[in-house]
Order: structure tokens, then sequence, then C-alpha cells
């Protein structure tokens, strides 16, 4: 296991360690230690279970509908149960910015749960949005669970950057049998991208500072990266470059080593090539994921958004950015007829609707409105979108320095760079990324915090 590498060293006196002069370690195997040896990954489970359980709902996000947010109930439950029965761990005390946070949250979790109550009177429906925006509520317990375990974001660094590799390695692997060439992990590629923006955010945090780098989180980023590029997705792809090209203009990392890294993202492009040689399938060649038809490509898919259609001009075009916009305009005009309270959760959109504002007929009905702001104003009415967007906006209050401010800067514009074109509160998938990425963006602003304090100390 490669983050408990560092206990091994450690424990190795234990088991009849010897260094010579020049600090070269040699193990003398016998019955005893050896048995030491294999229990060691055994005390580290049980010793950092929480710290693993956790990397579970990270690595589980995107595997199926489901897994990530089956561990974080996993995680929540086992945790509770534990410390409940021990009373072990230490008593955490949050400050009011993170209180502020946690309970703004809170807040549009129960603002959710009234507006479905008061919109469809139905106790089904209420209890159905009650059980899917869960993770909303529990965010605040999550986190003191992870400050109990003693999770920390330094800890979590090594698990998210083996995450993006292993995503990487079944990306790699589905690029090889889909015929279209986009990766989706059997589910959907958009989530999927959006998760590995989170991965390679993340490791592009890890690395910032030369002193706090690691090689693997530097893999982390490139792994990350490739996992977009394979989703072809439309906007985890854009923001995908932004990331990496921010992370290369303000890291402190040398220049070689910031090069390698563009330089390897970048040979995501040979790689595809040599492995569709060796597949002898055309379906692999990166050309194809570049440039092929049908708005399946990367490039394709970043068509441009017509957007005089939301003033409501028909321009005659018919790309995908044409339909995001229709839903868009049509999402407003809904907006417009219900605005306190919304329309209730199961609202979707129907040919009625894009018949009331002489939509084109091409367009087909979408189970959402591909736009967080809007999706949120249409099921649950414009004060709980409000709710939402100060909700986010509330981290900046925790932001204690310079630095802090403009990563919370940075990932706030990211997520919602994401949530222009798709929605975060709707998909399960996404759902279980919306709570690891908040949980690790308070560990970041908590450990920065007590890395100024400990350097002003000094």
């Amino acid at each position: 296991m490669l983050v408990a590498l560092s206990n091994v060293i450690d424990g190795c006196n234990a088991f009849g360690v010897r260094s010579s002069k020049r600090h070269r370690c040699c193990i003398f195997l016998t019955p005893s230690n050896t048995e030491g040896l294999l229990m060691m990954p055994l005390s580290y489970a049980k010793n950092h279970y929480g710290l693993i359980l956790f990397s579970l709902v990270i690595f589980g996000s995107a595997l199926d509908t489901s897994v990530g947010l089956n561990f974080l109930l996993l995680f929540v439950i086992v945790s509770g149960v534990v410390f409940s029965a021990t009373n072990s761990g230490e008593n955490i005390h949050l400050s009011s910015r993170y209180k502020l946070t946690i309970g703004l949250f809170f807040a549009t979790y129960i603002g959710l749960v009234c507006s479905e109550i008061l919109t469809s009177f139905d106790p089904a429906e209420a209890a159905s949005v009650i059980v899917n925006y869960l993770p909303v509520g529990l965010l605040g317990l999550v986190l003191v669970f992870c400050l109990k375990h003693g999770v920390s974001f330094s800890k979590l660094t090594p698990w998210i950057a083996l995450i993006a590799i292993i995503y990487a390695i079944f990306a790699l692997y589905e690029s090889n049998w889909r015929p279209s060439g986009r990766v989706s992990f059997g589910y959907n590629p958009i989530p999927l991208g959006m998760i590995a923006i989170q991965l390679m955010f993340w490791c592009g945090c890890a690395t910032l500072e030369r002193q706090r780098s690691s090689l693997l989180a530097l893999v982390g980023i490139v792994a990350a990266f490739w996992v977009v590029y394979l989703t072809a997705s439309r906007a985890p792809g854009i923001v995908g470059f932004a990331l990496l090209s921010v992370w290369f203009l303000f890291s402190k990392q040398p220049l070689l080593v910031r090069a390698a890294v563009l330089i390897s993202c970048a040979s995501i492009l040979p790689l595809l090539n040599f492995l569709g040689e060796l597949a002898k399938s055309s379906e692999v060649s990166s050309l194809n994921i570049l440039f092929e038809p049908a708005n399946r490509s990367l490039l394709g898919r970043l068509s441009v958004v017509d957007s005089s259609i939301i003033t409501g001009i028909d321009t005659g075009a018919s790309s995908s950015g044409t339909y995001r916009s229709w839903i868009w305009h049509t999402g407003i005009e809904v907006i417009k007829q219900q605005p306190w309270l919304g329309w209730g959760r199961e609202t979707r959109l129907t040919q009625e609707m894009f018949r009331a504002v002489d939509a084109p007929a091409f367009l087909t009905t979408f189970p959402h409105f591909h736009n967080e702001i809007i999706n949120m104003a249409v099921r649950f009415g414009i004060p709980a979108a409000i709710l939402m967007i100060v909700s986010y906006a509330s981290l900046f209050l925790i932001a204690t320095n310079k630095r802090a401010f403009w990563i919370t800067f940075v990932f706030l514009s990211q997520l919602f760079a994401l949530s222009v074109t798709d929605v975060i509160w709707h998909h399960s998938v996404s759902m279980s990324m919306f709570v690891f990425t908040l949980i690790l963006m308070f560990l970041f602003l908590i450990e920065d915090s007590e890395r100024v304090e400990d350097a002003s100390t000094r």
C-alpha cells in the first residue's frame, strides 16, 4: 500500500532492520517478523479506517449511480456508531465561519424539502427529496467525522492521486471497445468528466508548493486530465484545459517539472494511437476522438452556444449548443410562471413546454434543464437557487489569506463553469462528488490556516 510506505519504513527496526553506513536497509525475515509484516496492512486499516472509507467515497463516485453515496452512508453510519459507542475521538470546535457555510447548506436542504411539501402536498415526493438531497444536509456531519478520524487534506492527497491513476487505467481500457470513443464507466461521460476535474484540481493544489509536492500527485494531474479527455465532454474539457493552464502559470514547481506535466498530458494522443494499432481498432485513434463526426468528438462537442435563442430569435442553427439554449430559454419561461416555490422535484422538460416557446420540433424531452441555477429555480423556486449560490459564496469568508482566497475562487469558478451546461444537484453520481469535493475544500482551508499560524509563530 503506497500510503502506508512511511509506516513500513518507520517500523523496520521492529522487524530486524540493519542499516549500513550508507543507510541502506536490509530486512532479515524470520517466522516472527514475517507474521508482523503480514499484519501491517491490517494494522493500518484498523488505525485509518475513516481515511479508507472516505477515500472509497471518492473512488466509488464515478463507478455507478449510487456506489459513492452508499460508501458515504457507510462512512457516516460506521463513524457515528464507533464514536457513540466508544466515546472516542477528540472534540471538534469549528470556527463560526465554517459553521456559517455548513449552516447555509443545511438551510438550503431544508428549503428544498419545504418547497416540495408546499408544492406537491405528497408525502412520497417529500420523502424523495429528503433522501435524494440528504448529502447536502449531511455535509457538516461528514466534516466533523473526518476531523474526528484525523483525516486531513495532506493524508488524502496520495489516495486522490491513486484514484485518478486507477480511473485513467479504466478509461484507457474502456476506450478500446466503446465504438463512440467516449468513456463513461457505463453511466454518463459528463458526470465522470466533472469528477475527474475535481481529482485534477486537488492534485494540482497538492503540488502548488515545491516542498509539498509528490511524484504521485503530479502523475495524478496527468491521469485525471486523460480521463477528462477520453470522456470528450464539452464543459469538463474546457475547464480541464483552463485548470492545467492556471496550474502551469502559478505553481512553484520547477519549469522542467511543469513542462513535463504538460507533455505528459499531451501524450494521450500518441498513446491512443499506439493502443489503436495494438488493438487493431480504428475507434481508439486519437484523431477519431478529436474529429469524429456527429458531435461525438471532443472538438465537435465544443460547438458554440447560439445565445441569441435565449432572446427568442431563431437563427436556424442545429448545433448541440442550440439545444442547450432552447432548454435554458424554456426553463426561464417556466420559472416566470411559478418563481417562488417552483414546480417540484419531478419537473422535467416536455414537448408541451417546448411548444409553448415555439421551439424547433426536433428537440426532445430532457430529465433536467442543463443548468444548475435554472434547474433549481424551476423545481424549487428562485429563493432556493439564491440560497444555494449564497452557500457556495460563503466559502470566501473561510479563506484567511490571499493564497486561500484565490484557490477558493478557482474552486468555485470551476464548479460554476461545470454547472453552466449541466447540473450537479441532480445526478446521484455528481451528488457524491459534491460532498467529497466540498469536504476537501474545508480540509484544505483548515490545513492552510494551520500552516499560516505555524509560520507566524516561528
